[in-house]
């Protein structure tokens, strides 16, 4: 069987032999909230969609929407079309703030549904976030293709993260009670 190896830390690897065999456990169960897969955009396509869940695809700016993604039938998808690039390079899409801010937001209001999380080869993009989901929300995270997240997308992973550790200080500011030095 071709494929990485399964780890002993923890990490699941999925060595399918077909592609419909990888989310038997994904359609529904109970058992599935905070469950993710990280695939890439062939298994994307075979993928069981998953009403109460969600899909992020990172693509590349030249895909066609009519390949076979995104698929309709999710509760949420969000599409980001991003070369797989780690820092910012002329003509070349690269994952910004807003899109950190938008991938923010999107993770935030779905926390806790189940996810699937695709780029063109699900190596990169697709870990940085699922690694997001791992270490930020607490997400069983099957990396498919990878086994496990040592290759992710710098930039993409640290932007999410900037942008949650400035909502987390945000959030303690806001919640400082206000000093009491006789101004005010």
């Amino acid at each position: 069987m071709n494929g990485p190896k399964p780890k002993q830390d923890g990490v699941r690897v999925v060595n399918s032999g077909t592609y419909r065999e990888i989310p038997h456990d994904f359609q529904g169960s109970k058992e599935m909230s905070r469950k993710a897969y990280v695939v890439d955009r062939s298994r994307a396509r075979e993928f069981p969609v998953n009403p109460p869940g969600c899909h992020i695809l990172l693509q590349e700016p030249n895909h066609k929407y009519g390949d076979g993604l995104p698929r309709s039938g999710w509760y949420d998808t969000i599409v980001f079309n991003v070369h797989d690039i780690t820092k910012p390079v002329d003509g070349y899409a690269h994952f910004t703030d807003a899109m950190a801010l938008r991938l923010a937001d999107f993770l935030t209001k779905n926390e806790g549904r189940p996810m699937l999380v695709s780029c063109d080869a699900g190596l990169s993009r697709s870990v940085a976030v699922g690694a997001t989901l791992r270490d930020r929300f607490g997400y069983d995270v099957t990396f498919v293709c990878s086994g496990d997240d040592r290759f992710r997308n710098v930039l993409i992973y640290t932007k999410l993260a900037r942008e949650f550790r400035m909502r987390d200080d945000e959030k303690e500011r806001r919640e400082m009670p206000p000093e009491e030095d006789g101004h005010w």
